[in-house]
């Protein structure tokens, strides 16, 4: 198995390449004198649509990053342990399933969205001008399907990673990795709700509510479930009973 590296580092870059981008959208129009009544508008609108997700991408991966490098530095570390292939296969196959059925729910409410925000910008220009600026139509579609192309491709690529990342899984306060993603409840956008150690119902587990900003709604919840092995029963125990303990 691959050892366990901070890919949230990955989420910075990506967030600030879109930054650059929407950046370059919105300055070099008038740089270069283009006519701002033509293309420069929908450049520029196009770029102010990057540029702030890009901005807000790379704060949040950042302060991850920062996460993932405390816990792979053993800082403040709950419980850790590894599981067989077997049950590390099972577990990445209903994450997976899981992915795949939130991305397709977010990609729909933004294609709501960008729809119904772009369908104003069009308005406003037609009957500003006269005419459909099609460039900046055809940014908004381009962006559309580049986000599609994302929802549908990330949770492939998720899936070819965590197959082959390490089976180990860390606890600590701030966040669980697991197949080598990081689960986080560091404020300001997530917060822990609760930390459960559920057995006698099949296989035990730990299950962590974690309540977060949402595009969908303002709050939103999601269950991090953990197979807790035999052998750490009682670990999972003490992980309950030091996170329920803390502020």
């Amino acid at each position: 198995m691959n050892r366990l590296h901070n890919n949230e580092k990955t989420g910075v870059w990506i967030g600030l390449l879109i930054t650059l981008i929407g950046l370059a959208l919105v300055v070099v129009p008038p740089l270069f004198g283009a006519d701002m009544m033509a293309i420069g508008f929908g450049l520029a609108c196009t770029g102010i649509f990057l540029l702030i997700p890009g901005l807000l991408t790379t704060w949040v991966f950042a302060g991850r990053a920062r996460i993932m490098d405390r816990i792979l530095a053993g800082e403040e570390i709950l419980a850790r342990w590894k599981y067989d292939d077997f049950q590390g296969h099972r577990q990445v196959e209903a994450e997976a399933k899981r992915s795949r059925g939130r991305n397709l729910v977010i990609y729909r409410t933004i294609v709501f969205w960008f729809v119904l925000i772009g369908g104003i910008f069009v308005a406003f220009d037609y009957f500003s001008n006269g005419e459909v600026s099609w460039l900046f139509v055809g940014s908004f579609f381009g962006f559309m399907c580049l986000l599609g192309g994302i929802a549908f491709l990330a949770p492939i690529l998720w899936h070819r990673q965590a197959s082959k990342a390490s089976r180990e899984v860390i606890i600590s306060r701030d966040g669980v990795v697991m197949n080598g993603a990081l689960s986080t409840w560091k404020p300001p956008f997530e917060q822990l709700k609760s930390v459960k150690f559920i057995e006698g119902l099949g296989e035990p587990t730990l299950v962590f509510t974690i309540r977060y900003l949402s595009r969908i709604s303002l709050v939103a919840h999601e269950n991090v479930v953990v197979p807790v092995p035999a052998s750490e029963q009682e670990a999972a125990r003490r992980v309950v009973s030091m996170l329920n303990r803390d502020p």
